[in-house]
């Protein structure tokens, strides 16, 4: 009985891990497909910057993110969230 619980407790911990790797996976192709879009959906500038959607959605709302209503939906310019990006690493450096 010991051994088959040692095995669940292996199996659970590669469960985790391979759902941890896919993520990075999934984060790594979106940051790809930056280079290849203008646009980015709350989906894929989600998984590029490793928040949720709904982090994305408020950011939006507030003005944080530059951000686009088309219709009902977001849309994140490549190069505005490229260039806030950069912007906000140099206000970190500022302070620093």
């Amino acid at each position: 009985m010991k051994d088959l619980t040692g095995l669940i407790t292996d199996l659970r911990t590669l469960a985790v891990q391979a759902t941890e790797a896919a993520e990075a996976l999934e984060r790594l192709k979106a940051v790809q497909n930056l280079n290849i879009k203008w646009s980015l959906t709350v989906e894929e500038l989600a998984i590029a910057l490793g928040v949720t959607e709904e982090t994305v959605y408020e950011y939006a709302r507030q003005g944080v993110i530059p951000s686009r209503r088309l219709g009902r939906r977001y849309i994140f310019s490549r190069s505005a969230i490229m260039q806030w990006l950069e912007d906000d690493n140099r206000e970190l450096r500022k302070r620093a």
